[in-house]
């Protein structure tokens, strides 16, 4: 599956820019298990990139892009089978609000 994994709010907390450990253990765990993980932000590829390298993920994940809005409203397929994300988006057939 390919699984996608907003950085702001998701895998780090808005308020301190502390790991979310269960969520970071969850991304992990998926991509051991053979899944595709995408990490996406609002705030761009390089931002995405940092947090990426921050939390040790690099072996896990394997690709990083800005997060897509413009394609919920454009109506446009992201190709991502299942978004983690802190908002309400509609970025994959199945969106989960953490």
């Amino acid at each position: 599956m390919k699984i996608a994994f907003d950085v702001d709010g998701t895998l780090i907390h808005l308020t301190d820019d502390m790991p979310r450990r269960d969520v970071v253990d969850m991304l992990i765990t998926l991509s051991t298990n053979g899944n595709e993980i995408t990490v996406w932000s609002g705030g761009g590829k390089d931002y995405a990139r940092v947090w990426v390298k921050r939390l040790f993920l690099d072996r896990y994940v394997t690709h990083i892009m800005e997060k897509p809005m413009h394609a919920a409203r454009e109506g446009i397929s992201t190709g991502i089978d299942v978004c983690f994300d802190d908002e309400t988006v509609e970025l994959a057939t199945v969106n989960i609000k953490l």
